[in-house]
């Protein structure tokens, strides 16, 4: 077990904010910053020499850089890609095929990504027949349920045993065994509107008990036990998305780097079309969870749900704006569009 929590964070658009968060990772005695991992979605957003100018800073003060190689239709993200490989900015590839590692395993390491969705034992099995088929896999990263799995360590063990890096994806929205995330890493619906996403606000607005029901979350204050029980040192923070600053990025960095949570544990999560809607006091979740002897990511679904009612009857857990009509038409788009297509699961 390393000495320090490592983290991996995203990629960070500014980079005076880049800059900061280096630095709070040095200074810190507890934690760091080991690794920064970016896309293609960055390289459009700032043109190819911003982007290769933050991630070389990155790099030139000790973090890996990763780089994500979903590509889009069309040969600008391949343009892109093939001139960023060509002059060797990424350590490591994050990719979500068989398909991308048998083409890159040749010349970079290999990431796998939470789109591959290691879950069971099988799956581990499976991770393992292609570590021994390509060598250069070195990174695997949990997601969603994961937080919230017993037997996580037994799954992580073989995989560090092997040579590779297992981390845990910590500020996830999703809501727990989520029957919608299948249809929501599928290609073909990521490129429509991202409806599902306003499914997922809208099913917080109906029924605010859910802002609890967080699968792929730990707060910082219990991220050393964690580490503790599963063995697994490295986090992931999540993101990178539409309409994160790099403000917030910053934000959410440093609270981890601290072990902190902030006043409303929501500036810890990324809703992309709910920006500032919901309000969850930190203290209060964390003296709920401690008034029955446990930390928020060991409580069971009943509990969190009771606590939710409790917090929600004196005021710690709220929504902070009306309903949102765009919100709720979007998730009726998505009910209307993709039950249909078998694509949309309607909950029972």
């Amino acid at each position: 077990m390393v000495d320090k929590i490592q983290y991996s964070i995203p990629f960070i658009r500014d980079l005076e904010t880049l800059e900061r968060v280096i630095t709070y990772s040095k200074e810190s005695e507890h934690s760091e910053i080991v690794e920064m991992y970016g896309g293609l979605s960055d390289v459009r957003e700032l043109g190819s020499d911003e982007f290769k100018k933050i991630a070389s800073y990155a790099k030139s003060n000790g973090l890996e850089f990763a780089l994500t190689i979903t590509i889009r239709d069309g040969n600008e993200d391949k343009e892109d890609l093939d001139e960023i490989l060509k002059e060797g900015i990424p350590d490591k590839l994050i990719v979500s095929s068989k398909k991308d590692i048998e083409k890159y395993h040749d010349d970079f390491k290999i990431y796998l990504s939470t789109i591959f969705g290691f879950q069971s034992e099988r799956d581990i099995e499976k991770v393992l027949k292609l570590k021994n088929k390509y060598p250069l896999i070195t990174d695997l990263c949990f997601h969603h349920d994961s937080t919230r799995d017993q037997n996580l360590k037994d799954k992580a063990l073989p995989l560090a045993e092997a040579g590779i890096d297992t981390k845990v994806l910590i500020t996830e929205s999703c809501y727990e065994r989520c029957i919608q995330r299948k249809a929501h890493y599928n290609k073909t619906v990521h490129q429509e509107p991202d409806v599902l996403q306003h499914h997922c606000v809208a099913t917080a607005y109906e029924n605010p008990a859910r802002l609890l029901d967080l699968s792929g979350f730990l707060m910082p204050e219990e991220i050393s036990q964690f580490q503790k029980e599963t063995g697994i040192s490295t986090f992931k923070i999540s993101g990178r998305g539409r309409g994160v600053t790099p403000e917030q990025q910053g934000k959410i960095i440093t609270s981890y780097l601290n072990f902190k949570s902030p006043e409303n544990l929501y500036d810890l999560i990324i809703f992309t079309y709910a920006k500032d809607h919901f309000h969850v006091s930190s203290e209060r979740l964390l003296q709920h969870c401690e008034s029955i002897n446990k930390l928020f990511y060991q409580t069971t679904t009943k509990e969190r749900d009771a606590i939710a009612q409790s917090m929600i009857a004196e005021g710690s857990l709220k929504i902070l704006q009306d309903q949102s009509p765009g919100n709720q038409a979007l998730a009726y788009q998505a009910r209307k569009l993709y039950a249909p297509r078998g694509i949309y699961k309607i909950p029972q």
